[in-house]
């Protein structure tokens, strides 16, 4: 399976301020801009992911390690990300548990019922943070602007949810839906958001002061113990352009370094 993601370098060394927290530590231990358990649930029997951009900078290769990680922040902060990893990894397994209500004949929208959602809103702020501090390359797009602050601030705090932090989540169910993608600048109906794509799910964190009006407000996260979510069952025309521009670049070297990765 393709995944859409940066190729790694840059760590931090002992001694060093943690970026977070401001506080110094003897050693900063490896910490992945995605959990480790996402890169697995692709990966399956073993074999290799295969990251490509849709540019000309960096080059498709195979990647062994499940993603891309980095030493970004010290070992308080990366236990800190921990009860949001386990429990999205929780949601994710139960994620064909939701009810679909059919607005119309081309739109669907699913609810899921029963979830901690300040956990899951939690845990793409703590992957969007994680990219933002690294510099691995590819990230120097993610972009949090007047967001840095409130975003640290709440991944400092204790795990609840953040009303003033807008976060929109989708349900992806298309064939390209099992992918990971770094995080990326978009604008939508006149908002500025980072987006982030995993398996079977696309999340946009609002990086714009203007409070959130239209259609996507109807799918705020919001502290009801439920989430609502619009089932993407089609690729957007943002995805088949990306993917397209990947391919008209790098096309010959994705197929090579496919049949490395997947033995065809």
């Amino acid at each position: 399976m393709l995944a859409v993601c940066p190729l790694a370098t840059r760590t931090l060394s002992g001694g060093e301020s943690c970026p977070m927290c401001g506080e110094t530590a003897e050693a900063f231990p490896q910490s992945h801009i995605y959990p480790a358990w996402m890169g697995r649930l692709i990966q399956q029997d073993d074999k290799a992911l295969v990251a490509f951009s849709s540019n000309r900078q960096y080059l498709p290769k195979m990647v062994m390690t499940h993603g891309v990680f980095d030493r970004i922040v010290c070992p308080a902060c990366e236990k800190s990300f921990g009860p949001a990893d386990a429990y999205f990894s929780r949601f994710w397994a139960r994620k064909d548990r939701f009810e679909t209500h059919h607005v119309s004949e081309d739109v669907r929208v699913n609810i899921f019922r029963e979830v901690e959602v300040g956990l899951i809103q939690r845990f793409f702020l703590t992957c969007l943070y994680r990219a933002h501090l690294t510099q691995r390359p590819g990230y120097e797009y993610v972009n949090l602007g007047p967001y840095v602050k409130p975003i640290r601030d709440a991944l400092e705090g204790p795990c609840r949810f953040f009303p003033d932090i807008d976060v929109v989540m989708f349900r992806e169910a298309h064939k390209f839906a099992n992918i990971i993608g770094s995080p990326h600048l978009v604008r939508l109906e006149g908002f500025r958001f980072q987006a982030l794509t995993i398996p079977g799910f696309k999340a946009l964190v609002k990086v714009d002061k203007k409070p959130l009006t239209g259609g996507l407000a109807y799918f705020l996260l919001q502290d009801v113990g439920s989430v609502v979510m619009l089932e993407m069952w089609r690729p957007t025309d943002a995805m088949w352009s990306t993917l397209g521009k990947a391919h008209e670049i790098h096309g010959d070297r994705i197929a090579q370094v496919s049949k490395l990765a997947f033995g065809r």
